[in-house]
């Protein structure tokens, strides 16, 4: 049934009433004695079951049963995730040094194809260019998949676009308007909201394994992040609209985008390329490089080598293979504020109904048309020419103009060392 770190739920009967009290909300004896089939006593002795294994469940006469708190446990994420294979063999930790140091271990022990560790929190978190990712308690998901694809090394880069987009399109699958900027990052309404690293175990020859290191802000306030990351990253919660989802339930819709996206790299990497496109915030936006080389300039294109092709002021190509990418509006990096969009001989804009302010790179859809609405996630990259009344400069839609690939020979395989080492993507 899935290797847990806690006691696992024994019977159907008993994740039926977990998926039941995680709906949110109250839930009467009644209507769970109805659905499970079973007298208000034997309710009564499950609930006392699933305190013992730590659920805050509290409960009044006439009002039901609700749970408290936002526990991440193997038992619950089990009992409401929908996969064939990815996460089936579960471990949920409290408090771990690292995920990635977790992952490791069970890969070393022999944990199969699929395996998911998770924490709800990490002391030695890290991320891209060994950067410390935030991990406090409580109020977030960092977790690792542990894959063992049959894949050559010189491919095994193939899964970076992948996860980006399984994690992207698990939160639009709640709502949240969530996209890619290059190559991995995950933001919404310009804000960080989910990072991830790619690490693999192997030689040139022979890819052993994949982990993936993931994670998202789910329940942070303002104050729970570093004042410098403040005005760059952001939670769920604090973008919600409503209620924001559990990490459970963040959890499983991550988890049950992953698995068919994954195999879809593995059986039509084209076709998967061709979704990460559509979710690519950096295509198409102004752009400014650093860590690497030093560039300020439009995203063109993304190569075969998943390297970034930005077209600078000079009208001269530049291909970027690593370093930071700053997209303009997007965490914190400057924004042209204020300007006017303008139609052709600098008339008003028609773009979906009517004039709107564009608010730095990315017009958000909501702010077009007369109705102040139009199709929620619609973008389009702006450009100073909105100035100067070049209409189709400000609008051109940040769709990819060739071909996202990820070839492993330059990435990894030429540096590939015999002895099981392990690389970064």
């Amino acid at each position: 049934m899935g290797r847990v770190s806690a006691p696992y739920v024994p019977d159907d009967n008993d994740r039926a009433l977990l998926r039941m009290l995680m709906q949110g909300g109250e839930v009467s004896g009644e209507a769970i004695s109805r659905e499970l089939n079973m007298t208000r006593a034997a309710v009564w002795k499950r609930i006392e079951r699933l305190r013992q294994m730590g659920y805050g469940i509290d409960s009044a006469p006439r009002r039901g049963y609700w749970l408290t708190g936002d526990p991440l446990r193997a038992d619950a994420v089990l009992a409401n995730l929908h996969t064939r294979w990815l996460g089936r063999n579960m471990v949920c930790e409290s408090v771990v040094d690292s995920t990635f140091k977790s992952a490791r271990a069970l890969e070393s022990a022999g944990a199969p194809d699929g395996t998911v560790v998770a924490a709800g929190q990490q002391t030695e978190g890290r991320g891209r260019m060994n950067r410390t990712w935030v991990s406090p308690p409580d109020v977030g998901i960092y977790f690792n998949i542990l894959l063992r694809p049959e894949l050559p090394t010189a491919l095994a880069p193939h899964l970076t676009p992948a996860m980006a987009v399984g994690v992207c399109e698990g939160l639009r699958s709640l709502g949240y308007d969530a996209r890619i900027k290059w190559p991995n990052d995950i933001v919404i309404a310009g804000r960080k909201v989910s990072g991830m690293l790619l690490e693999m175990g192997g030689d040139v020859e022979r890819l052993r394994f994949i982990s993936a290191g993931i994670g998202i802000n789910v329940l942070q306030k303002p104050e729970d992040f570093p004042e410098e990351l403040r005005e760059k990253a952001a939670s769920l919660a604090m973008l919600a609209e409503d209620a924001p989802p559990t990490r459970t339930q963040v959890l499983c819709a991550v988890l049950e985008h992953i698995e068919p996206v994954v195999e879809l790299c593995y059986a039509d990497y084209p076709a998967l390329l061709e979704r990460y496109r559509t979710h690519c915030i950096t295509l198409g936006a102004r752009i400014q490089a650093s860590g690497g080389a030093s560039l300020t300039g439009t995203a063109v294109d993304i190569n075969e080598d998943g390297e970034l092709i930005v077209r600078d002021d000079e009208d001269v190509l530049h291909v970027l293979r690593v370093g930071d990418v700053s997209v303009r509006g997007v965490m914190g990096y400057v924004e042209w504020k204020h300007l006017r969009c303008k139609g052709p001989a600098g008339g008003p804009c028609t773009e979906r109904g009517g004039a709107h302010g564009l608010h730095g790179a990315v017009c958000r859809g909501r702010l077009c048309g007369g109705s102040g609405r139009a199709r929620r996630g619609a973008r389009h990259a702006g450009d100073r020419s909105a100035q100067a009344g070049k209409h189709d400069a400000a609008h051109q839609c940040h769709r990819a103009h060739g071909r996202l690939g990820l070839r492993a020979g330059r990435l990894l395989g030429r540096d590939a060392r015999a002895g099981g080492a392990k690389h970064r993507l």
